[in-house]
């Protein structure tokens, strides 16, 4: 596959980014108003979908402090006997340019919605870098799916019960993911590239079968798929 361009800036985006903090804290999650070192850039808050909805909060906010960094920072709550609660506090560095351009949904089809925060962009805007995180009822908590932000453009996938990816490059690639623990695991994929379609999928061990490889004068290489067998554009984005 010839993603060498985006898989470079996808790595220096993933060492970028300190996901140093990740615990549970009964303090309550309050940024100093005292504090100068650090502004607010953005703050969103939901008390009614995420997770299990009405039984917990999320505040999530954009910081910038006085030395340029920008952070993603968030607090989850449970409301128990009518009070919240804090259960996690997390902290991630991001860009200083894009917005938190938080989504909250089911991305893995468990019943208990999930999140996206954008971290960082890439080839101009057309891939948004998200970080993931999928609710853990028996935790209570967000967990972070680690390789995430190598898969630009996320999105649950209704008719295959998985989620996808668009990597836009010189070409584009449309990637099929199954959740594995705390990783995002690919088992299949639509690439094109240099007028050749190319169908694969991905074993469990990481080996790719290529199941059809096809040359096509003027390929739209813009275009996302929604299935690789059959083969499906998504009509939404392309």
């Amino acid at each position: 596959m010839k993603l060498l361009h985006f898989l470079i800036i996808a790595l220096t985006l993933q060492l970028s980014c300190k996901n140093d903090l990740n615990k549970k804290d009964s303090t309550p999650f309050l940024l100093d108003s005292l504090d100068s070192n650090f502004s607010i850039e953005e703050q969103l808050i939901d008390s009614l979908n995420i997770g299990v909805k009405g039984e917990f909060k999320v505040d999530i906010k954009q910081t910038r402090h006085n030395e340029g960094v920008v952070f993603i920072e968030f607090g989850l709550y449970k409301k128990v006997s009518n009070i919240w609660i804090l259960k996690q506090t997390y902290k991630q560095e991001k860009d200083g340019i894009t917005s938190l351009n938080l989504v909250i949904a089911d991305y893995n089809n468990d019943g208990f919605n999930d999140l996206t925060v954008q971290s960082s962009t890439a080839a101009r805007g057309s891939n948004e870098i998200k970080s993931l995180f999928v609710f853990d009822k028996n935790k209570e908590e967000l967990k972070l799916i680690k390789n995430s932000v190598n898969y630009p453009n996320l999105a649950y996938n209704k008719d295959l019960d998985c989620i996808d990816a668009w990597l836009v490059y010189g070409g584009s690639t449309t990637v099929f993911l199954k959740l594995d623990s705390d990783t995002l695991r690919e088992f299949a994929g639509v690439e094109l590239f240099d007028n050749v379609r190319t169908i694969y999928e991905v074993d469990k061990k990481g080996n790719k079968t290529i199941i059809e490889e096809m040359q096509i004068q003027d390929l739209e290489p813009y275009i996302r798929f929604k299935n690789y067998k059959p083969l499906e554009i998504n009509k939404n984005e392309r």
